[in-house]
């Protein structure tokens, strides 16, 4: 038996029946919204101050229709999100499907301000003659993000000026934490072919080696200069040699760099060549 796997955010059955319409709808009858995210925003407050309780990553909204001279309103939701298994028989025919919510689902007031809460509501609004606007998500600090990532997937809902608008374009998710955790741009390609496996201890290092931050926008200044990269990559590998050949290091029982530091049968730190 065949087995896949994909991840799906499931909302209601008006939304799976409204993905088979047409692959466009015309808005011309009354003003819509929807999101301008495509990709998962990954933050983290491991770079910040210990005093900063609190972070804010903002989600980019448009308009549907002609902009109007006046405050109008829009709101926002929390839901879950699932992966779903099919399962196909040997003749490749769907036989069933498993949904499996997605663990460590924010908590509202625990590790975010509630999209309802009054703090927000000021702050859900489209301006006056505008056609979109940066909606501003507040993350908040807790203790629980040292340990792990937590997900919060936030959803349009119609108000009195918004109606909805397109089915694939109402939601975006944010991944945060309070510790290291691996960039968004750290992909089959970039492990093959500049920073290998990722790790913790790896991604440690490079912020030791590099005096900076190493996020997505790091990355994506590096990838426009492409002998910045290659220097950036010369630069960690012979580091990383350094460091193994360093006697204090080997004496302590550092080196050989290892991707779990606590588990002296741990994969070792490496680089590409």
């Amino acid at each position: 038996m065949k087995r896949i796997i994909y991840t799906a955010i499931f909302l209601s059955a008006s939304w799976l029946t409204g993905c088979q319409e047409a692959e466009y709808l015309l808005f011309n009858d009354i003003a819509r919204v929807q999101m301008d995210e495509e990709d998962e925003i990954r933050t983290s407050f491991y770079y910040t101050d210990a005093s900063i309780n609190r972070d804010t990553v903002y989600l980019t909204v448009n308009t549907i229709g002609d902009p109007e001279d006046r405050v109008r309103h829009i709101a926002m939701e929390q839901i879950s999100e699932y992966d779903v298994e099919y399962k196909y028989d040997e003749k490749g025919n769907l036989i069933d499907s498993v949904l499996t919510e997605k663990p460590n689902k924010a908590v509202p007031g625990v590790h975010y301000v509630p999209m309802d809460d009054p703090e927000m509501l000021p702050l859900l609004v489209i301006q006056p003659n505008a056609v979109t606007a940066e909606i501003p998500v507040i993350l908040l600090r807790d203790t629980t993000l040292q340990k792990d990532e937590y997900r919060l997937c936030l959803r349009l809902k119609v108000t009195e000026d918004f109606l909805l608008g397109e089915n694939t374009e109402l939601s975006g998710t944010i991944i945060f934490s309070d510790r290291l955790s691996k960039p968004g741009f750290w992909n089959s390609s970039v492990e093959r072919y500049y920073f290998g496996t990722y790790s913790t201890r790896k991604h440690e290092f490079m912020i030791e080696v590099m005096q900076t931050e190493i996020d997505d926008a790091w990355w994506n200044r590096l990838a426009a200069d492409y002998g910045e990269l290659s220097y950036t990559k010369d630069k960690l590998r012979d580091a990383l040699d350094a460091y193994n050949s360093d006697p204090g290091n080997i004496a302590q029982g550092l080196a050989p760099m290892r991707e779990d530091p606590d588990n002296p049968n741990s994969a070792l730190v490496t680089f590409p060549n």
